[in-house]
């Protein structure tokens, strides 16, 4: 979970929704404005980051709810990310975005 020590408005926009459920929902992309606070850090790399809204109740126990917003950024090395690190992944078979929680090791 981030934490925000200096929030700052920013004003950009959430470009879909990402599954978070059973329910297999195609990607449908949007240019809903929407206003959010962000982390001082993360500003400078506002151009790499995307916003999606959680559609479904599986990421509960990451604390992710329906109708919250995931910030994401564009693209990642392999090697950045961690374990319990939340992904969105785009499956171009069902044209269907879904949220991950990449699981590191045997748990």
């Amino acid at each position: 979970m981030l934490s925000i020590r200096k929030p700052i408005i920013w004003r950009t926009h959430c470009i879909g929704d990402i599954n978070a459920g059973r329910k297999v929902l195609p990607f449908i992309p949007q240019r809903q404005p929407i206003t959010i606070l962000l982390p001082e850090n993360l500003i400078s790399k506002a151009n790499d980051i995307i916003v999606l809204r959680i559609v479904g109740s599986s990421m509960t126990g990451a604390r992710l709810r329906d109708g919250d917003y995931l910030i994401c950024r564009r693209q990642f090395e392999k090697w950045e990310i961690k374990a319990d690190t939340i992904c969105a992944v785009m499956i171009r078979s069902l044209n269907s975005m879904v949220a991950k929680r990449i699981r590191v090791g045997n748990k």
